[in-house]
């Protein structure tokens, strides 16, 4: 249910804001109940904050889908919502409103500085359910972030009512964090964080972070992408491979298999390294490892694996022996 008392009392101080709060409506090609209550909101803040807030309608062009939301402070980055501020998505909402979210931040000064100087636009979009206990700290610290650079735009998105970008990331639970469509954060990170992974945005760390997260969230069509557009990100393949769960391997497996379907000579240059992971002492990688090497068929992998072929666990020494035969064909 909306409270909709708590935005009228929200309303009330925002009267005096000069220039005003803007709020676009953008409606569908149809209402709907979603629709109903997303602009009810819009229209109460309108009417109760006099011209502390402009409320317009937008029915052409529209910045995430319809229908949504977007505000917009002075000097602030915009926050898209397509998804109705009810529950426990209240809070954030009308921190945005009041501009609290915003004084209430936890970031140091050294990193509010480094935000304002950001000059690429950052956009990052929250994907929750209103009934979800985890999802406003999500959304906070997103929103966060967009009050602080004008060039972060933020677009918080319910996944019961757009189910077609759960699809799109893999998302298995909620709240999940994307920034600029790549690096997927499956966990709540605070603010602090969160302006971290922004900051670091084109270095060689981030992007091996941003590599790790579309192989653990189960993206790896993104990130086949990632690779086959820049053959320098093969390194954080191998980079994965030698410091792997079971179950990063076996995302990175997955990953393996479209490689060598496309693009099979990016991991002729990762053989001499899989190589040296053949003596490893973690039992499954090494197994994993000869599998791999296999797979990817560079005639260089088959003296290595013989030398498996007196492995003390013999599993691994059947595997060898198996891996030889296939090479050789």
């Amino acid at each position: 249910m909306i409270n909709y008392e708590r935005f009228v009392d929200a309303a009330q101080q925002a009267k005096n804001y000069s220039p005003p709060l803007k709020i676009v409506k953008y409606p569908g090609k149809k209402a709907t109940e979603f629709s109903s209550r997303l602009f009810d909101i819009a229209d109460i803040l309108d009417t109760a904050a006099g011209s502390g807030i402009q409320c317009t309608i937008e029915r052409e062009v529209t910045p995430i889908g319809k229908p949504s939301l977007t505000l917009t402070h002075p000097a602030s980055g915009v926050i898209h919502y397509m998804a109705v501020p009810e529950q426990l998505e209240t809070d954030p909402f009308i921190e945005v409103i009041t501009f609290r979210v915003h004084n209430k931040s936890n970031l140091s000064g050294d990193i509010q500085a480094s935000l304002s100087t950001i000059s690429n636009p950052v956009n990052i979009h929250v994907y929750v359910t209103s009934r979800c206990p985890h999802c406003p700290h999500a959304v906070r610290a997103a929103n966060t972030l967009a009050l602080q650079c004008k060039n972060i735009s933020v677009s918080i998105i319910d996944i019961e009512q757009f189910p077609e970008n759960s699809k799109k990331y893999s998302i298995q639970s909620i709240p999940v964090t994307v920034i600029d469509h790549r690096h997927i954060i499956n966990n709540v990170v605070s603010e602090t964080v969160l302006a971290r992974h922004i900051l670091t945005r084109g270095t060689e760390e981030n992007d091996k972070m941003v590599f790790l997260s579309q192989i653990n969230s189960g993206n790896i069509d993104l990130a086949f992408k990632n690779i086959v557009n820049n053959d320098q990100n093969i390194k954080h393949f191998i980079s994965a491979w030698r410091n792997s769960t079971l179950t990063l391997r076996m995302g990175l497996l997955l990953l393996s298999e479209q490689i060598i379907d496309h693009k099979k000579e990016l991991l002729y240059t990762i053989v001499p390294d899989l190589i040296g992971i053949l003596s490893s002492d973690n039992v499954p990688l090494r197994g994993d490892t000869v599998d791999l090497l296999t797979q990817i068929g560079h005639k260089d992998s088959i003296e290595p694996i013989k030398k498996l072929l007196h492995d003390p666990n013999p599993d691994i020494a059947e595997l060898a022996k198996d891996a030889i035969e296939e090479l050789k064909k």
